[in-house]
């Protein structure tokens, strides 16, 4: 099994090309609750996704105060910005305009000894209720792991890829980042287009003008 240690020191900003778009057709997160750890029936525990945001420029504590953006040794708190307790904690901060660094592991717990898998990527902007807003980042497919390798994964073992991609110039405020995980296989049909859905994850980053300190 590959460390995640191991897996994203790199320096490199990649974006994951989607595949066979013409046969599966991703379609967005309409909304996604609190922290979202969701899955199909039978696979709350057969895979473990993690996102790791890396290559950061500071860091966002988001709490009863609102949002205080720490970055170059500098705090600046905005208290318009006040979000549900459930998204309080600590995030990556990145700026407008930059990309947006972001690892992905996929860990196949078995017991399905050898799982063909696929992931959809997209990003959203948050509103203060926790909802989603503008789309930051398009539904993106991935059927390739990091080395150009199918995403087929043994049992025990993990693969990774970069769900990277450029923000917008303006934005400030929580986002979302979703991976929602698929068997790969295509099937659909009205009332059942997501037949092969495993479970959805996402991780939580802010964007920050440095612009505005000055």
């Amino acid at each position: 099994m590959m460390r995640p240690s191991l897996l994203l020191p790199t320096l490199a900003y990649l974006v994951v090309a989607c595949a066979d778009q013409g046969v599966f057709a991703p379609t967005p997160t309409d909304e996604v609750p609190e922290l979202t750890r969701v899955a199909a029936p039978g696979e709350e525990k057969s895979f473990e996704i993690n996102v790791e945001f890396v290559l950061q420029m500071g860091r966002t504590v988001a709490d009863e105060r609102g949002l205080t953006f720490i970055f170059r040794g500098r705090e600046i708190t905005d208290d318009e910005l006040l979000y549900p307790e459930e998204y309080w904690g600590e995030y990556a901060l990145y700026f407008p305009g930059q990309p947006a660094q972001i690892g992905v592991l996929v860990t196949n717990l078995g017991p399905r000894q050898n799982a063909r898998l696929r992931a959809v990527t997209e990003a959203y902007a948050m509103n203060l209720d926790g909802s989603n807003g503008e789309m930051i980042k398009p539904p993106e497919i991935v059927d390739e792991v990091l080395g150009g390798v199918p995403f087929d994964l043994a049992a025990g073992e993990t693969g990774a890829f970069w769900g990277s991609f450029r923000l917008p110039q303006a934005g400030k405020g929580l986002n979302r980042f979703v991976v929602k995980l698929y068997h790969r296989n295509e099937g659909g049909g009205p009332g059942n287009e997501e037949p092969a859905w495993i479970m959805t994850r996402e991780g939580i980053f802010c964007p920050f003008d440095p612009a505005e300190a000055e």
